[in-house]
């Protein structure tokens, strides 16, 4: 059993080489979810997607009696040093665990992100550690990026082009600094007949007391977009030209 805290507290503890990380209400449950889908022994009613460079696990978890479904997503490397290093970090500090915290801080500040859930790291020897997220999944959801391969009308195009902006917007008015936000981590869903927009993979972002400017990660969202989408089928100089005009009006009017 693991101290009891206010559900808003986060828990952290340790079990022989796993170090976790968690809303006090997962704690009970969050290291068997993880241990299953880092052995692969996942039951088959679990949902495992290809997702990024690797896959997800959508999985159900009980929270204090609160039936959820969590999306857990281990870390993966990137670049040239995923061909020799794919899921091996180093540092006394998980990346999964700094994730869970700029989680909860963004939510407090209250920008759309993910409800997270837990953080996990397995110790491999020294400094060497494998990681795991596990966040709230968001029913009906898909990535802005699989929402526009289903080529919507515009008016619909239109307005969740809007809703990420505000989402954009948010995060950046909260002190945010993205390193790599493109269309696979924003997650849009449909709610009353209006649009709604998360952010997601919030991996090494950084949070700052002042507001931060949204230029460079637009321009980082337009590369990502250009590599996805090399024909420019799905994402156009229209869609970015109005992300970024609407991203500027709601940060300049908050």
């Amino acid at each position: 059993m693991h101290p009891e805290r206010e559900p808003s507290s986060p828990v952290e503890w340790s079990e022989g080489r796993w170090s976790f990380l968690a809303i006090a209400e997962a704690a009970d449950a969050l290291p068997e979810l993880v241990r299953q889908v880092a052995s692969g022994s996942c039951p088959e009613s679990w949902d495992r997607r290809s997702c990024g460079r690797d896959f997800i696990v959508i999985a159900p978890l009980e929270l204090r009696g609160r039936g959820v479904r969590v999306v857990v997503r281990p870390y993966r490397r990137g670049g040239v040093v995923r061909r020799i290093i794919r899921a091996t970090y180093w540092g006394r500090r998980p990346r999964s665990f700094d994730e869970f915290r700029c989680l909860l801080e963004l939510r407090r500040r209250g920008v759309a992100v993910v409800a997270p859930v837990g953080a996990a790291a397995y110790w491999r020897g020294g400094w060497f550690y494998q990681a795991w997220l596990a966040t709230e999944y968001v029913e009906g959801s898909a990535t802005l990026w699989e929402w526009l391969q289903k080529k919507p009308r515009d008016d619909e195009r239109q307005r969740v082009l809007e809703a990420t902006a505000r989402v954009i917007a948010q995060f950046h008015r909260a002190g945010g600094s993205h390193p790599d936000l493109n269309l696979q981590n924003v997650l849009v869903q449909w709610r009353g007949g209006a649009p709604c927009a998360w952010l997601v993979d919030l991996d090494r972002v950084a949070l700052r007391a002042e507001a931060t400017y949204p230029y460079s990660t637009l321009q980082r969202l337009w590369r990502s977009a250009t590599k996805l989408d090399r024909s420019r089928e799905y994402w156009s100089d229209r869609d970015q030209a109005l992300l970024e005009q609407e991203v500027e009006r709601h940060w300049t009017e908050g």
